[in-house]
């Protein structure tokens, strides 16, 4: 018996970002999995102390710009102007945000929550062709332009309907429009903000209600929701290039186990080992050392607090503790562990060890002065 397909209307339904959506709580449980499973005892203080990857953390800015969008395109929902979002292309591991059917044939729009202006800047000259790039906040994204119009081109033959218009838009949320223009069209892709884009839907055209609710049915059985699956490959022929099949990847990292957990040497390693292993996130080491450092500071501060009242220790003692703290936490010494690996903790314990021989020796002097009867400062006569 041939397998039944769902009725149109449960495969119609998707939600906008859904497939981002998961793919981060899909990463975060994994790296949380990973973390806790290599560092038993200091697997929580690690998830707390440190950021989550720049890689993993894209997938939920792109999630909430897609929702975002997915909410105010709902909001034009009507007999003649019917959505679907977060569909997948089949063979690929491709997915379009958004699918707009209209008067004026099909949309496709891809969501994009960056920051900075789009701008448009052409080169050209006497002796080069006319080139154009999208700039947002100084930077080159022309390989978003590149993906709208592949992903316009994959509905256009999958509809394979001569004369149907099949437009390319590209909608950036957050971005810093200017007061009045900005918007423009480069190799036939409409670079837009929300509101415009919900304006440029909205002008009439030719298809009645019929033809819209055709091409919608249509467009549900070429292209299901979203799913991402772990572990398959697109063909090799049907694969966007790298950086769009990056996107959609789903690979997991490979975990690199703790090195040194007590050394100084063995913290990128460590930060490695929690995900960050790319090295576009090694910015977000700052924050996690500080915090580290932090709370050592404050252990170093109750041990010698308590060592003080015990033992009665002068303040040379405490002097002498606090600098042998500073320098062990301090990034420059004497013996870097970053190029003498272990024999680099030798500075270490030799100033440790030296502050503790010397506090040792203050208390060592003050029980016998206290023995002889001599009180404060004042040196015993040796003469009475």
């Amino acid at each position: 018996m041939p397998p039944v397909s769902p009725p149109p209307s449960s495969r119609a339904r998707s939600r906008a970002g859904e497939s981002a959506r998961r793919e981060y709580e899909r990463r975060v449980a994994s790296r949380e999995l990973r973390v806790r499973k290599s560092h038993p005892v200091l697997g929580g203080l690690l998830l707390a102390s440190t950021q989550e990857p720049q890689s993993t953390k894209a997938w939920k800015i792109g999630a909430q710009g897609e929702e975002r969008l997915g909410v105010r395109l709902d909001e034009l929902a009507s007999p003649t102007t019917l959505l679907l979002h977060d569909r997948r292309i089949p063979g690929t591991q491709a997915n379009i945000d958004h699918l707009v059917v209209t008067p004026l044939g099909i949309t496709v729009i891809d969501a994009k929550r960056y920051r900075g202006r789009p701008h448009l800047e052409v080169r050209h000259d006497l002796f080069r062709p006319r080139v154009e790039e999208l700039h947002v906040d100084g930077r080159d994204r022309t390989k978003l332009v590149d993906r709208v119009r592949w992903q316009a081109e994959q509905v256009r033959s999958a509809m394979s309907e001569p004369g149907l218009a099949v437009a390319a838009m590209l909608c950036f949320i957050d971005a810093d429009w200017p007061l009045i223009g900005g918007a423009f069209t480069t190799r036939g892709v409409d670079v837009v903000w929300p509101r415009r884009a919900e304006r440029l839907l909205m002008r009439s055209g030719s298809y009645d209600q019929a033809a819209v609710e055709s091409i919608h049915s249509r467009l549900v059985d070429a292209f299901p929701p979203a799913r991402l699956t772990a572990g398959w490959t697109a063909p090799a022929a049907s694969r966007w290039p790298p950086v769009h099949v990056r996107e959609g990847s789903v690979a997991l990292r490979r975990p690199v186990r703790l090195v040194g957990r007590t050394s100084r040497f063995g913290l990128v390693r460590a930060y490695r080992s929690i995900g960050h292993s790319d090295p576009m996130d090694m910015p977000n080491l700052l924050p996690s050392l500080l915090v580290l450092l932090g709370v050592l500071s404050l252990l170093g501060v109750a041990v010698i607090g308590f060592v003080m009242w015990r033992y009665r220790i002068p303040p040379r003692g405490l002097i002498a503790m606090v600098g042998a703290l500073v320098y062990m936490a301090s990034p420059i010494d004497v013996l870097p562990e970053v190029i003498l690996g272990p024999i680099g903790l030798l500075d270490d314990a030799g100033a440790a060890t030296a502050a503790a021989v010397f506090v040792y020796k203050l208390v060592t002097v003050k029980r016998r002065l206290q023995d002889a009867g001599v009180k404060g400062r004042r040196r015993p006569d040796l003469l009475e």
